[in-house]
């Protein structure tokens, strides 16, 4: 209920939602310097929102939107022009072939989830063997669980990956100022001022890339 509030907020000060600023972010987590990394593969966003968060590439064979709140999303704006094919799921099943994608990203969305481990078993159940995940854990957060955000992780959490993915990169930044941009908190990670660790309650990001090498637990 919060995260469809805050849509419909944005939606009322934008009028017409804008996805521009997606390409520097999810570039920067892909650690890329364009887009032909995505050419002739299927590639998802888990829990995309309705702003077009794939809509700056045009190099993949298939963009897949996923997210529980698709059919609301339709009520509020037009997701047709994106260029993506979208996909109602719940946290614990995403309605999709195993296998069946590249490459997924999950940005600023997975401390929204009720159940972390069997989220990403789903994420890893669809995705493919040898397929990259690129995604962000917000660190030190605290847990907000009547507003939608029932997770609080610590920089250990990338342990959750490691029975069934090969960490390629783990990248820790402080969190910046907001200054009401939707991705201003990313500054620090976008101008590459990582910080090797953080102080206990300091606020920050962890992203990380992995390889996916074992089947998930819904998959064995």
């Amino acid at each position: 209920v919060s995260e469809l509030s805050y849509w419909k907020k944005m939606q009322e000060q934008e009028e017409n939602f804008v996805n521009d600023q997606y390409r520097e972010v999810m570039l920067c987590l892909a650690e890329e310097d364009n887009d032909d990394f995505l050419k002739g593969k299927i590639v998802a966003d888990f829990g995309c929102g309705p702003r077009g968060s794939l809509a700056w590439t045009d190099k993949p064979l298939m963009k897949i939107g996923i997210d529980v709140l698709i059919q609301e999303y339709m009520k509020i704006t037009d997701l047709s022009k994106h260029g993506v094919v979208y996909v109602t799921a719940k946290e614990d099943k995403i309605p999709m072939p195993d296998e069946c994608v590249d490459y997924i990203m999950a940005l600023e969305v997975l401390d929204r989830v009720a159940d972390i481990k069997v989220t990403l078993d789903e994420i890893t159940r669809i995705l493919k063997i040898g397929g990259i995940f690129a995604g962000s854990f917000p660190l030190n957060e605290p847990m907000y669980e009547d507003d939608g955000q029932p997770q609080s992780f610590d920089k250990n959490v990338i342990n959750l990956l490691k029975n069934n993915y090969e960490i390629v990169s783990v990248r820790i930044a402080k969190r910046a100022s907001n200054t009401g941009e939707h991705f201003e908190p990313y500054s620090n990670m976008l101008h590459g001022q990582y910080a090797d660790d953080l102080q206990e309650n300091e606020k920050g990001f962890l992203w990380f890339r992995a390889i996916k090498i074992n089947k998930s637990t819904d998959e064995k």
